[in-house]
């Protein structure tokens, strides 16, 4: 029989900077154009009791780097933005022993944001996420054991709104 059991100890450290700058000083069309950055770095270490020996593991669901860059333009009628979203490997489920650990794969993907204002109350957007068809991958123990790769392709919304 096996059962879920919590870690015996835990610790998690970061550090995260942010950017975000809309180029207001430069002439004409071009102040309206920005540009956004993020990053966080976490180190995590956790202690596990597993095959009868405390073990140290990075903290299951902490990715060590997160980043996204993303490019905008920002104007009283359009606000149109492009993304670039990174996150690193990160463990998700414990297993047996190490090599069957299962990792959430590293991943890039790009998406698309667009809204334009018709009126003052109503909205046009346009949303695409995945442009470039990331999968979902997980695997254990080592990224080129794969124990699951699933691709959605791109996806997106269209609409409209009306604010009343």
């Amino acid at each position: 029989m096996t059962t879920a059991q919590n870690g015996i100890r835990a610790q998690v450290l970061g550090a995260e900077i942010s950017w975000n700058q809309q180029f207001f000083r430069l002439p004409g069309i071009w102040q309206h154009f920005g540009v956004y950055f993020n990053y966080t770095y976490t180190w995590s270490e956790a202690t596990v009791r597993r095959n009868n020996k405390n073990e140290r593991i990075q903290l299951p669901g902490q990715s060590p780097h997160a980043a996204n860059l993303a490019l905008f333009f920002d104007s009283k009628k359009l606000y149109a933005k492009v993304s670039a979203n990174f996150n690193d490997a990160f463990l998700t489920e414990l297993g047996i022993k190490p090599t069957w650990d299962i990792y959430y794969e590293r991943n890039l993907h790009l998406d698309f944001n667009l809204n334009y204002h018709l009126t003052k109350n109503f909205q046009f957007y346009l949303t695409a996420v995945n442009l470039t068809n990331t999968p979902l991958k997980h695997y254990l123990g080592v990224s080129s054991r794969v124990k699951k790769q699933e691709f959605y392709s791109w996806w997106g919304r269209v609409g409209v709104r009306l604010n009343i």
